[in-house]
């Protein structure tokens, strides 16, 4: 927000009304609530937050493409156009575009290696009107999609690990 001093116009009101609102309450209310896991997950995904944030709007600064990269899930990577320099002048689409920064940064920070306990204090941290904005909802179903994936893969694996550990204690018998 102080980048915004003497430049003619007033910073998005996401910065205030939401991002710092959040951060703020997460830091505070969510934070001592979990897991040690669920605490390192929320520090590195304030920080990719942070960093998706800074990205782009440098890449905003050079053209009118951003793109934020997810690494663990490829798939979920953003790509939007605005136009050049314009970004933190319209408050619907700087809004779109720091929503469309949180799905990378939490499942980069790991969301899918919490406990279900973490997931559920994390899922009830949104005030109850947040819940009646579309993007609020889709952050979740994006998000929740790949862990669900992930979850799926690891109870199959598990199943298939179980039934070869059987298979070999089995067949031990038979030697």
């Amino acid at each position: 927000m102080m980048r915004h001093i003497g430049c003619g116009h007033t910073p998005p009101a996401y910065y205030v009304s939401y991002g710092y609102y959040y951060c703020s309450n997460y830091g505070k209310k969510l934070h001592p609530r979990l897991s040690r896991t669920g605490q390192k997950w929320l520090a590195l995904g304030r920080r990719f937050l942070q960093q998706n944030m800074e990205k782009g709007l440098k890449d905003n600064m050079q053209g009118d493409v951003i793109t934020i990269p997810c690494k663990r899930y490829p798939n979920r990577s953003v790509s939007m156009s605005v136009a050049k320099k314009k970004l933190e002048l319209n408050n619907a689409d700087f809004k779109r575009f720091a929503f469309d920064t949180h799905v990378p940064a939490y499942l980069d920070a790991g969301l899918a290696d919490l406990p279900v306990s973490d997931l559920l204090l994390i899922g009830g941290q949104p005030n109850i009107e947040e819940w009646a904005d579309g993007d609020t909802w889709r952050q979740a179903m994006d998000s929740g999609v790949e862990v669900g994936k992930d979850w799926g893969k690891q109870a199959v694996q598990g199943g298939k690990d179980l039934v070869d550990r059987a298979m070999k204690r089995l067949m031990s018998v038979f030697k």
